[in-house]
């Protein structure tokens, strides 16, 4: 079960790097970061969820080294 959540988190942070990737192709006015902050430059919207992404990623590789 351990190393389901694990998988479960890489996948998640692939996720959200994706996610991230299609809304920044999209022209919008504004863009939620998290938890209702919003941002109108897509390039921070980008870096942030690249960010956020790759931490869970490595949060879940990190977990999968300890098992």
């Amino acid at each position: 079960m351990k190393k389901f959540v694990s998988y479960l988190y890489i996948f998640g942070g692939i996720a959200l790097i994706g996610i991230g990737i299609q809304y920044f192709l999209k022209d919008l006015e504004t863009y939620r970061v998290i938890f209702g902050f919003e941002t109108e430059n897509k390039y921070y919207y980008l870096i942030f969820r690249v960010i956020f992404g790759a931490l869970v990623i490595w949060a879940g590789i990190s977990r999968i080294q300890r098992n």
